[in-house]
Parts: C-alpha cells; structure tokens; sequence
C-alpha cells in the first residue's frame, strides 16, 4: 500500500513539473497571435474583438487567423 502511494506522489510530483515547465515556452510565443498559430497564419481583416468581464473591463482579445496555403483557421485568446 505504501509503495502505491509513493507511485502515485512521484506521478503527480513530475506532472506538475511538466506542467509547469511547458506554459513558460508558451508565454513566451503568446506575444503574438501569429507565434501561437503558426507559420503560415495571417490576421483576417477586423479578426480581433475583446473580452471582456461583467463590468465592462478588458480582460483579454480574442484573434482569427487564416492559413491560405492549408484552408484551416486558428482562433486564439490572449489576455
């Protein structure tokens, strides 16, 4: 039963830590919404509106892109 526990502490123990170490390269692409899209993703025209809490406060935006070459769309929220 103890070993079971532990197996289970150590699991959790380094998905958090995964967790945790893949949002930083993340954030770090999120400037932009072309960098969490992709190469090949260009704004559409008038592709941005924001978000926005009960009180009227921006919270964040929220942006379509469109790939020409492969037809897909990407939306992305940004705060």
């Amino acid at each position: 039963m103890l070993k079971s526990t532990k197996r289970i502490i150590i699991a959790a123990t380094l998905s958090a830590g995964a967790v945790m170490a893949n949002p930083a390269y993340a954030v770090a692409a999120a400037y932009a919404p072309e960098g969490v899209c992709g190469a090949g993703f260009a704004r559409v025209s008038d592709s941005s509106r924001p978000v926005t809490t009960s009180s009227g406060r921006v919270y964040g935006r929220v942006y379509l892109l469109y790939n020409r070459t492969t037809g897909y769309n990407c939306v992305t929220t940004i705060k």
